[in-house]
């Protein structure tokens, strides 16, 4: 196998990747935020016309702010897309919204690994050890 055995990337590919990894802990957690506001579900439903963000902050009793922010990292994140001004549910949106993979996935993530990975610079050093997890609550 020469999968890892040379660069695949371009400059602007490589660029984009680093970008990805800049950005992902902030797309993970609009992402599951999205999800667990309602906002996902509440745009599955608005089909394929969508919904405004007035319509989505009201039906999902967020302020205006809070929801064009999450929504802003789901349109990075092809979570939605915008349709004249309408926010509307992406295949990337439907997958976190029902393929149970993905779900478990990312529950698993953001209940038993989210916090812990800070710590793993910390972890990874020679004198490191993982901290319990009721040492990770406060």
């Amino acid at each position: 196998m020469n999968h890892y055995q040379a660069d695949p990337y371009n400059a602007l590919e490589a660029i984009s990747e680093a970008q990805k990894i800049a950005f992902g802990p902030m797309l993970f957690q609009a992402s599951w935020c999205l999800r667990e506001t309602g906002v996902l579900a509440f745009l599955e439903t608005c089909g394929s016309r969508g919904a405004s963000l007035a319509e989505i902050a009201l039906a999902c009793e967020l302020s205006e702010y809070g929801a064009g922010v999450l929504l802003d990292m789901g349109l990075g994140g092809g979570l939605c897309y915008l349709t004249d001004e309408h926010y509307v549910l992406g295949r990337v949106g439907k997958y976190l919204l029902h393929d149970a993979m993905s779900r478990v996935n990312l529950d698993f993530t953001q209940h038993v690994c989210y916090q812990p990975l800070a710590h793993l610079r910390r972890c990874c050093s020679n004198q490191g050890t993982i901290p319990q997890f009721g040492d990770l609550i406060s």
